[in-house]
């Protein structure tokens, strides 16, 4: 009926316009009728300020059907010349998988219009209590489209209902289990019914998963520990607590912050938000998994995760604290995945957005899903981001289909902001019944992006799970598994001895997951992708990358297949790399040594990293990364790079994905041709051409290329480009203030486990071609072979040659690649006939490499004393020297004291030292008064020691000293003042003289030693006590030499 009205209505249009009559004022409607209409625009798409500017032309706006479409109502009246008026869209059944209509008694829900004015509703209201269905009294707008439960009365025509103004659509009413089933059924394997990945093991199992929203409903069964009283999980008096704390002994809650709000609570805003929320992201009905049946009553996709659950509304509304502090808190607890439904109503880039951004870059184990709105337009910050995933949400259907209200991009920044859709409409989730030990199970529905987003959250904490436990890799070691220990209990497969090959995990960063989940995804049919516009792009504003769909990433079908012979390897046509992949370090960990007395954010950016620890590489402006692969016959290519950028202003770093392939033609991300596929461009093609290839804000890119492109194509070589990555103050640094960055990379259509193609030493040489797999040979392999050169053969390879046109084989101890010069004096062994010890620029060597040979001086005894000699007075010895090099010497001569006439034991009472340069003979004489010691030696043997040694400084010198010991014996005999002349009439003897003049030198040598002791004593009285003897400086260890009498008739 309105169709008709507003097509006969239109018919007049072309007459009144035609008809030359005074002016329309501008507030005379042109129109005159109410109900729904589509507008379009004739010029431009719909913009949040158009969308906004409605009201002023007498529209309410409801919902955007295309960029350029949109759903409003009128109240009568419509005037704006800046769009076409036409009859909005047909109301629509949506039939069950039984495909039957509505009979009487049928339970269905009406869902309206969005948004839908109180006028509207109350017409709506008068005509569907005429036939029978009544609608409350109460109504309050939304954005969302009101869903009413009510009975179908007889005899109602479901075309005839369709029909009035208002209606949206109306659906069966299924059995609840089921409802929510197919939703995670359509992202585990794009169709409304089956489990492939749940059935495999599948289920977040070992995530913790992290998620901000109006509080939880603790005891729900979703979330509490226990079932019943008593149970496994209870605790308090005879096990009546059923909820219990959270921590790592609890089922489902890691921790649960009640510091704003103790719970979901009635009263407060968007009360059962949360609950919903967070049972989307991770519901476990408690029966279910402790009883070990198939998940049930609203077990979400990822039932095996567990949960950092945050209240963030009170009585006063949303009161979210900064995004780092939310952040911090789940990453501590193990959490990279944080599911936000919430933010502020505008499209601009806001510090939140910024701090989104900005935890990201620095914690890049970190992935926030943020729901953009249901504005049906301009999405809404913080979904703006640049480092987070923009969840849109598609009707739950198996012919993929966005959701109108879905807000969509471009953001303001350019960016396509939609990452990719989840299931958001009717879905079925855990509700909050504002009673604490109600220990309830309830389940409510809801449609929007709030529930989409957690359930794309719950695709990547199963794609997490899948690194993790090694189900996805690089070309890298797998071992066997048993999938009986891996199958969930109600599985009804016997996999027996069966065994799943799983590398070594790791967990994955934030680029990583997006990378993964751009690869997890099917585009929407042409009709309706891009709002209908269609698109060759793989990403587009309104759908993404397309809805998420996890066999697109896995065959899971084929890997059960695989289980019944015996053994899967799973993923084997993906290949994936992790620049931020920790070798011995968990990211909970990393983060917790990184925190101080600061905010999150201040304590990790005065913690910078540089990349240790971690895969790598780290690039830098100018950086090319290259892998080859082998590919998949009959398969077509597709590869996802994900990278993270700084918070706006800063440039978004410039990364570039290349494919080039075996027959030199080059694919680029971002350039696709109208099949879809990446354009193919010669291999002379300017990748640094920015007029051709344009940097984008995007942070994540794609290429792909169809099987019949890839015909004769033996392999495919993908290229990382760093084209910029913007400077910081951090030199090395990766992250915040940086001059480096990280990516992810994911592939599929390639050999994952075949290294053919890899190169696996790194040289740029691939393994098939390389002669030397094991050795590195970049820049010094002219042949590219593979092998370090070795230019001028001498069995050192040009890498270590440092003469590397000289052949020293032979000579060549220190492998250097040069003729050794062994001792360093400049002529090189192959020809140096000598050994020099002793370097010196002052005694050079010749070209032979030697000095004059040295000859040592020669001593000749002239004249000694006889043996027996009694030496009291005079004592002369005479000694030549012959020096025939003439190079000079240093002689002289000890009167040594002996122990007796053989002992060579004694010391020295006297000597003598003279110098010459020439041959020479010497002289020296002592005087027994003089020279005699002051103690009696009458009792011991004399002898004379006689000494040369050369003074020629020459490095080949032979300086050791030469002594001659004459062989005469003597000795000494004291004649004093008081043997002979006036005192001998004092009647003293001999004997008793001398032992007067001893008396008195040893009295005096007693006397200055008492006084250097009492001084000494004095000096350390005044030290402090602690005081400690520092040794004296280069001080000389060892044996000390006579020096003291080296001086002429001491």
């Amino acid at each position: 009926m309105r169709r008709a009205i507003v097509m006969v209505l239109l018919l007049f249009l072309p007459a009144a316009n035609a008809y030359v009559a005074p002016e329309v004022l501008p507030d005379e409607p042109p129109m005159e009728f109410a109900g729904e209409v589509l507008l379009t625009l004739h010029e431009g798409v719909w913009t949040h300020e158009a969308w906004s500017s409605l009201h002023e032309n007498g529209v309410h706006p409801l919902r955007v059907v295309s960029p350029t479409e949109l759903v409003g109502w009128h109240d009568g009246w419509i005037k704006s010349p800046s769009y076409t008026v036409s009859p909005s869209p047909e109301a629509v059944w949506k039939t069950g998988l039984d495909g039957r209509s509505p009979v009487v008694g049928d339970f269905v829900r009406l869902l309206l219009e969005p948004r839908l004015p109180d006028s509207a509703y109350d017409g709506l209201r008068g005509q569907l209590s005429a036939v029978g269905i009544s609608l409350p009294n109460q109504y309050t707008p939304s954005p969302l489209a009101p869903s009413y439960l009510v009975e179908w009365p007889g005899e109602l025509s479901l075309s005839d209902t369709l029909g009035f103004e208002g209606i949206l659509w109306i659906e069966p009413v299924l059995e609840t289990q089921a409802r929510n089933a197919q939703s995670s059924s359509l992202m585990q394997s794009g169709i409304i019914s089956g489990h492939a990945a749940w059935s495999l093991g599948l289920n977040g199992a070992g995530v913790v998963v992290g998620a901000a929203d109006s509080g939880l409903d603790a005891d729900h069964a979703c979330f509490r520990n226990a079932s019943v009283a008593g149970a496994v999980g209870s605790s308090g008096e005879n096990g009546s607590e059923l909820v219990g704390e959270g921590g790592p002994d609890h089922r489902k809650m890691v921790f649960l912050n009640t510091t704003i709000d103790g719970g979901d609570t009635q009263g407060h805003s968007d009360y059962r938000h949360g609950t919903h929320v967070a049972g989307t992201l991770s519901c476990y009905n408690v029966d279910s998994e402790r009883q070990g049946t198939f998940p049930d009553n609203g077990s979400a996709l990822a039932h095996g995760t567990r949960l950092v659950m945050q209240d963030i509304v009170s009585s006063d509304g949303w009161v979210p604290p900064d995004v780092d502090a939310l952040l911090v808190e789940a990453g501590l607890h193990g959490a990279v995945i944080h599911s936000n439904s919430w933010g502020d109503d505008t499209t601009a880039y806001t510090a939140r957005t910024s701090d989104f951004d900005a935890w990201a870059l620095a914690m890049p184990w970190s992935l926030s899903f943020i729901a953009p709105g249901n504005t049906g337009s301009d999405l809404l910050e913080p979904a703006n981001g640049r480092n987070i995933a923009a969840i849109g949400a598609s009707v739950k259907s198996a012919e993929m289909e966005r959701w109108s209200a879905s807000s969509t991009g471009p953001t303001e920044a350019g960016t396509n902001g939609i990452f990719a859709l989840a299931v958001g409409t009717s879905i079925q989730s855990a509700r909050a019944d504002g009673i604490t030990d109600s220990y309830n199970s309830g389940l409510r529905t809801s449609s929007g992006t709030s529930m989409a987003t957690p359930g794309a959250a719950g695709v990547a904490a199963i794609i997490q799970q899948m690194v993790e436990q090694g189900w996805i890799s690089g070309n890298e070691v797998r071992t066997n598994s048993s999938m009986s220990a891996i199958a969930p209990n109600w599985s009804v497969e016997d996999y027996g001895n069966a065994s799943l090959l799983l590398a070594e995990g790791f967990t994955p960063s934030g680029p990583m997951l997006r990378a993964l989940l751009a690869l997890s995804t099917t585009q929407l049919p042409e009709e309706e992708r891009n709002g209908g516009q269609g698109s060759q792009d793989l990403q587009n504003v309104h759908d993404g990358w397309g809805q998420l769909n996890l066999s697109a990433l896995i065959d899971f079908d084929a890997v059960a297949t695989e289980l019944t012979e015996g053994s899967a390897s799973p993923a084997n046509d993906v290949w994936i790399h992790d620049a931020y992949r920790l070798a011995n370090d968990a990211p909970a960990h990393w983060l917790e040594q990184r925190q101080a007395g600061l905010e999150p954010l201040e304590n990790l950016i005065e913690n910078p990293w540089n990349g240790s620890g971690a895969a790598g590489p780290f690039m830098q402006t100018g950086d090319v990364w290259v892998q080859k692969f082998t590919l998949r016959g009959g398969e077509g290519f597709d590869a996802r790079m994900a990278h993270l950028a700084a918070p706006e202003p800063t440039a978004v770093n410039d990364l570039q994905l290349v494919a080039r392939l075996s027959d030199g033609r080059v694919a680029v991300d971002g350039v696709f041709d109208s099949s879809g596929n990446s354009v193919l461009y010669s291999s002379s093609v300017d990748l640094d051409n920015r007029t051709t290839f344009p940097a984008t804000n995007e942070t994540t890119h794609g290429l792909r290329l169809s099987a019949d492109a890839l015909t004769g194509i033996d392999w495919i070589e993908v290229e990382v480009r760093a084209r910029f990555v913007a400077p910081g103050n951090i030199q090395g640094g990766v992250g915040l203030d940086g001059t480096h960055t990280g990516f992810s990379l994911a592939i599929k259509g390639v050999e994952r486990d075949t290294d053919d193609w890899d190169d696996k030493d790194g040289d740029g040489v691939a393994n098939l071609d390389d002669a030397c797999p094991n050795q590195n040979a970049f820049g010094w392999d002219l042949d590219v072979d593979g092998c370090l050169d070795d230019f001028d053969q001498d069995g050192v390879t040009d890498n270590l040659d440092v003469c590397p046109e000289e052949n020293a084989l032979g000579w060549d101890l220190n492998a250097d690649g040069c003729i050794d010069d062994t001792d360093d004096d400049g002529v090189l062994d192959s020809i140096d006939l000598c050994e020099t010890l002793v370097l010196s620029a002052s005694w050079p060597v010749d070209q032979m490499g030697c000095r004059p040979v040295d000859v040592r001086p020669e001593i000749t005894i002239e004249e000694t004393p006889a043996d027996d000699f009694v030496w009291n007075e005079r004592l002369v010895l005479r000694w030549s020297v012959t020096d025939d090099d003439g190079d000079g010497y240093q002689t002289g001569a000890e009167v040594f004291v002996i122990d007796n006439r053989s002992d060579g034991g004694g010391y020295i009472i006297a000597s003598c030292q003279a110098a010459s340069n020439a041959t020479a003979s010497f002289e020296c004489e002592w005087d027994a008064r003089q020279d005699l010691p002051v103690w009696n030696i009458e009792e011991a043997w004399i002898r004379l020691d006689i000494h040369v040694q050369s003074t020629n400084a020459s490095p080949e010198a032979d300086n050791s000293r030469v002594v001659l010991q004459s062989e005469e014996r003597f000795k000494g005999e004291y004649i004093t003042e008081f043997d002979a002349g006036p005192g001998d009439d004092l009647g003293v003897d001999k004997e008793e003289k001398i032992s007067s003049l001893r008396t008195i030198f040893w009295g005096i040598l007693c006397l200055v030693g008492a006084c250097l002791f009492v001084y000494r004593l004095g000096q350390q009285s005044t030290l402090p006590k602690d005081a400690v003897a520092v040794p004296i400086p280069f001080a000389q260890q060892g044996e000390t030499a006579n020096l003291g009498h080296d001086v002429e008739n001491e």
